[in-house]
């Protein structure tokens, strides 16, 4: 197996694709979407076993495992992209972690396809460089906040920057994925928190912030919110609480452009376009 042509070949059609639905080199995107507009159903389903499956007739399908971790699930889903892209036929996938070897040439493409779909090089670099700080510098804060805007896990960012672009070496990786990650949270916060944590600020590129109730998302200062699905507490720090499923707007006072806050229920199954709907639909499913 020509891991370096395949590489090449993946990265090629992740670029391609993201020209060909006007997505910046360095902005984040919501693979769910994506499928979406590539008239893929993307639906999650509670199933223990399974990690993703492709299926490309009677129409393209996607499943996803409900009970991932939001991250991974996303991930999951470029790489169900990767097979569709590649047009590999049926597949039902579990997958590996991104510097373990995969079992065949196909499973090898669709992994690097789904980096370079969610974590290109520039978007990246972009995201350390407009918030003044390196990779090389191995903060394991500064690499959970950036993976909150690529929307990928922690892990996979830090081993997607060993392995592909090797801006960090396999030690200072290790060390990073020691951490546990309620510890990141802490620190990033200020305080313990149970819930998942998004830091979004002036640098957030991408413009949905997707959370599940429960999440916190930290605000800068002069931030306002608009919508029932999130409280923000005004009277101390003006970070918002996801509280029920449905969407709002936050406006940031270094942003001309609004961001949407689009919050679901954690382990939600059904359709994804479903996700964000306070009654969903699952009749398609």
């Amino acid at each position: 197996m020509n891991t370096r042509l395949l590489s090449a070949q993946a990265v090629h059609a992740a670029a391609q694709l993201r020209a060909q639905h006007q997505i910046g080199p360095a902005q984040a995107i919501c693979p769910y979407d994506l499928a979406i507009e590539l008239q893929i159903k993307v639906s999650f389903l509670a199933a223990p076993s399974l990690e993703g499956m492709y299926s490309p007739e009677p129409r393209p399908a996607i499943i996803l495992n409900s009970e991932r971790p939001a991250g991974r699930r996303r991930f999951t889903c470029a790489h169900e992209i990767g097979h569709h892209i590649f047009k590999h036929g049926y597949r039902i996938d579990e997958l590996s972690e991104e510097n373990s070897s995969s079992t065949s040439p196909d499973e090898f493409l669709a992994q690097r396809f789904a980096s370079a779909l969610l974590m290109p090089k520039i978007a990246i670099d972009a995201a350390f460089s407009r918030r003044g700080w390196s990779p090389s510098a191995v903060q394991p804060d500064q690499f959970f906040i950036v993976a909150q805007e690529l929307g990928v896990g922690f892990a996979t960012l830090v081993t997607n920057t060993e392995v592909n672009l090797k801006a960090i070496s396999a030690v200072q990786a290790e060390a990073l994925r020691r951490i546990p990650l309620p510890k990141i949270r802490n620190k990033v916060v200020g305080r313990q928190v149970e819930n998942d944590v998004f830091k979004v600020d002036a640098h957030w590129l991408r413009r949905t912030v997707d959370v599940a109730v429960g999440d916190l998302v930290i605000l800068p200062e002069q931030a306002t919110f608009t919508g029932a699905c999130a409280l923000q507490d005004r009277a101390h720090d003006g970070n918002l609480i996801a509280m029920s499923v449905g969407t709002g707007t936050i406006y940031l006072a270094q942003r001309l452009e609004p961001l949407t806050l689009r919050v679901s229920e954690e382990g939600f199954v059904g359709l994804a376009r479903y996700r964000h709907l306070e009654d969903s639909a699952d009749d398609e499913l």
